[in-house]
């Protein structure tokens, strides 16, 4: 079998397994489709550093901070390594003073896709690094249908910790910004795929619901990355209806082969 071949194969059996994951049957069956009890994928979503176990925490329980003063940009990590190790030591950057413990991003520089979503959900907060849980079962089949493995990827957020509201405070969102876009400088991915509502609105000053279905560029330091934009996995675990809309908007980067 050719290499062309071989790969058609991988990615078809990757999209196979994503429907599989959508509960696609609820179009067809009298009863959804129970996707989060499929089959365990055969390459794990992210192989974990250093796992720590928390026990998970109450809302009420993770402390509540003040803002967070404005950090001087000229002291934020100038590389990929510096960032990951200024995050897990608890430096004091925007997004990792939050309160409660971190979810350091995952990858390496030169990634051709970077994942941006907007904070970590619990699972992530207890595993220390981001794509943990059931959103990086998700996460790892959504990478893997559009044929870029998880492990190829750069995930990150816009905060590394979990403020207690679980909203991202709107007078933190420029700053948070700011760091994304110096992220951005430090992995010079290809391209984007930006996560949930708010992660659109600070990235691409647009709505979720408008930005969906195109393909849009962030602009950093005078040159734009494409970028395409579409629903957090948690809101598709919540409602897998949406996933049908999500693989639409995933065929963005599809039919775009070259930014890959």
């Amino acid at each position: 079998m050719s290499l062309n071949s071989t790969l058609a194969v991988k990615t078809a059996s990757a999209v196979t397994k994503w429907w599989e994951m959508a509960g696609l049957g609820y179009l067809v069956e009298d009863e959804p489709v129970n996707w989060l009890e499929a089959e365990k994928p055969k390459e794990a979503p992210i192989a974990p550093p250093k796992t720590q176990t928390h026990a998970r925490p109450n809302i009420s329980d993770i402390p509540k901070t003040a803002p967070a003063a404005p950090v001087d940009p000229a002291s934020w990590p100038q590389s990929v390594e510096q960032l990951l190790a200024d995050i897990e030591n608890g430096a004091p950057l925007p997004g990792n003073q939050f309160g409660g413990n971190r979810a350091k991003p995952v990858g390496a520089a030169n990634c051709e896709l970077m994942i941006i979503s907007d904070l970590p959900d619990f699972d992530e907060i207890e595993a220390g690094f981001l794509g943990a849980g059931e959103s990086g079962k998700l996460l790892a089949n959504v990478t893997a249908a559009i044929g870029q493995g998880i492990n190829r990827c750069f995930l990150t957020a816009l905060a590394s910790t979990r403020p207690a509201s679980g909203d991202l405070p709107e007078e933190e969102i420029p700053q948070l910004t700011a760091f994304m876009m110096h992220q951005i400088g430090l992995v010079k991915p290809k391209t984007l795929l930006i996560l949930g509502s708010a992660a659109c609105s600070a990235l691409l000053g647009a709505e979720l619901m408008s930005a969906r279905g195109s393909l849009l560029f962030v602009k950093h330091n005078g040159q734009k990355v494409s970028a395409v934009t579409t629903f957090h996995p948690r809101t598709l675990m919540a409602r897998p209806v949406l996933k049908a809309q999500a693989w639409r908007d995933l065929q963005m980067l599809l039919i775009n082969k070259d930014l890959m």
